[in-house]
């Protein structure tokens, strides 16, 4: 997938969340949105990709946001980001950096 793909899946993840274009901005959502920009879903773990668990994500986050569990796993979920373990076991969303 690439960056532009990655980020108009996430800018429409993040709109479906929205009840209505009058509801007010859910900030947590932008936040999370922005964090989010520097990764992709992958389907596998492999070289480059990191396991991170939805609370690495909120801890990451808790200065600024005050997520649910359930809020980032329906974000992630909704742009397409799967859950899987990497070789030591570990058990989280697959992601991968990348560089913008």
């Amino acid at each position: 997938m690439s960056t532009k793909e990655r980020l108009d899946a996430l800018r429409k993840g993040l709109e479906h969340i929205k009840e209505n274009e009058e509801s007010p901005v859910d900030a947590n959502a932008v936040i999370l949105g922005c964090y989010l920009e520097g990764f992709i879903p992958v389907d596998s773990y492999g070289p480059g990709v990191t396991i991170m668990s939805t609370d690495e994500i909120i801890s990451a986050l808790s200065d600024m946001a005050d997520l649910s569990q359930a809020d980032v796993n329906r974000v992630l979920a909704v742009i397409g980001y799967k859950p899987g373990r990497n070789n030591a076991g570990s058990f989280g969303w697959l992601m991968k950096k990348i560089e913008l």
